[in-house]
């Protein structure tokens, strides 16, 4: 490896370095404010469920806010399951003998990479809102039914341990699986650069 491939080589790196951290602080930041907060210990509003009115209107809030959780949701690792397999699709061509002749087209490649990767992340952080919005809505549908002696939990007890379903359950945080895979990415196109 020449000098200038070698300069080339850690200013892509550094480059690739910064997107990530700041695709990162956005990421925190925007935990920071309250996305992503459950619903215990919200008010839930009162309403004379005991019509049928009444009640039909709230099922169908129901099932339209798991529409949209479901919409949103597999839309969102569609899209994610599109880009992740062209980021290691374009891992793969930096392999082929046109790319590998010239240090710019393997930069150029793996930018393309990240960004795609980048772009995931911005979209998964774009429709998170609508997705735990509906599972928040969802779960204070259920607690009003739930007062009015209706035997539903189907939302709560995925996020609630029994019997009282106030108590979260403890779940792993998605937030690694993302730090991890940025980081296996970027690492594997620094040394592929190297």
């Amino acid at each position: 490896m020449t000098l200038c491939q070698a300069q080339t080589a850690i200013v892509f790196s550094t480059v690739w370095l910064l997107l990530v951290v700041v695709a990162l602080l956005v990421s925190i930041l925007r935990r920071k404010t309250g996305v992503g907060k459950d619903s215990v210990g919200k008010k839930v509003p009162e309403y004379d469920i005991t019509a049928t009115g009444r009640l039909d209107v709230l099922l169908a809030e129901y099932q339209a806010c798991l529409m949209t959780r479901d919409h949103y949701d597999s839309t969102r690792w569609l899209i994610g399951t599109i880009f992740i397999a062209l980021g290691f699709s374009l891992f793969g061509v930096s392999f082929l003998k046109p790319i590998t002749s010239n240090v710019w087209s393997v930069g150029l490649v793996g930018t393309l990479s990240i960004v795609l990767w980048l772009f995931f992340l911005y979209y998964d952080q774009h429709v998170e809102p609508w997705v735990r919005t509906s599972i928040q809505r969802t779960h204070c549908i259920e607690r009003l039914l739930r007062a009015k002696n209706f035997d539903i939990k189907h939302q709560l007890s995925i996020a609630y341990d029994e019997p009282d379903l106030t108590v979260p359950k403890k779940q792993i945080s998605a937030f690694w699986a993302v730090v991890i895979m940025t980081i296996l990415l970027v690492t594997m196109w620094i040394l592929r650069i190297i």
